[in-house]
């Protein structure tokens, strides 16, 4: 119906705003966003058939929580630079058009500046923080792949 295409459109707008929030709103957003789509994959597991005995992958251990993070980290960087930037770029001439005919616009907001700038703010914090989370997983995986445990801690068989 009209009604369910239009809310579907609402909550697709809210996924893609996400990177537009302030950094710390934009991150507890998404953390439920991420808990909806696993509960779901989870559920869609949960009620798929098994595969005939000659096509069913073999076992996979579960995800620790590091795997999942990164998995995580990973995909809101893609998100980022696949959809977010890409919709910015492209309202952002319309956004400063508007801009111009909105008085008291900086109201809403902490600091100076344009309604344009705190967007794209909020979207390069975004990016950041996922691109540092990532490069610390990594990080992470790669101490762990050496031996070292955590850090200053090196383990030795």
């Amino acid at each position: 119906s009209d009604r369910e295409a239009l809310l579907s459109a609402c909550l697709g707008l809210s996924d893609v705003s996400n990177p537009f929030r302030p950094l710390s709103v934009a991150i507890k957003c998404e953390g439920a966003l991420f808990s909806e789509q696993c509960r779901a994959a989870a559920t869609r597991e949960l009620f798929t058939p098994p595969a005939p005995e000659g096509e069913r992958e073999m076992p996979t251990k579960e995800k620790g929580e590091r795997e999942r993070e990164y998995s995580r980290a990973k995909g809101n960087i893609w998100f980022l630079s696949h959809f977010a930037e890409p919709l910015f770029k492209g309202l952002s001439p319309i956004l400063s058009l508007a801009e111009e005919g909105i008085e008291g616009v900086e109201g809403e907001r902490e600091g100076d500046g344009s309604l344009l700038q705190w967007l794209g703010d909020n979207l390069t914090n975004s990016t950041e923080y996922w691109t540092s989370r990532r490069l610390e997983l990594e990080s992470e995986r790669e101490r762990e792949t050496q031996g070292v445990v955590s850090p200053g801690v090196v383990y030795t068989p």
